[in-house]
């Protein structure tokens, strides 16, 4: 149950029920790279539990974007695990 870019969706493209375990105990979707998307693509809110444990927001890459792709500040924890900030390049 993966779209072409590996998450998982089902054939309406949205994100599968817990009876099809398309969802982590925290009930946010994850690409195979452990990225978490809405439908859109965008990263989920707080309240939709779509960060990692450092609470940053990956895209499929390991880079970490806000809405407006920009890096997060250091508040956000936006960096990779080698503590390097992303840009769209």
């Amino acid at each position: 149950c993966f779209d072409d870019s590996h998450a998982c969706y089902d054939d309406s493209h949205a994100c599968l029920d817990d009876s099809h375990a398309c969802y982590d105990d925290s009930h946010a979707c994850f690409d195979d790279s452990h990225a978490c998307f809405d439908d859109s693509h965008a990263c989920f809110d707080d309240s939709h539990a779509c960060f990692d444990d450092s609470h940053a927001c990956f895209d499929d890459s390991h880079a970490c974007f806000d809405d407006s792709h920009a890096c997060f500040d250091d508040s956000h924890a936006c960096y990779d695990d080698y503590h390097a900030c992303y840009g769209d390049s």
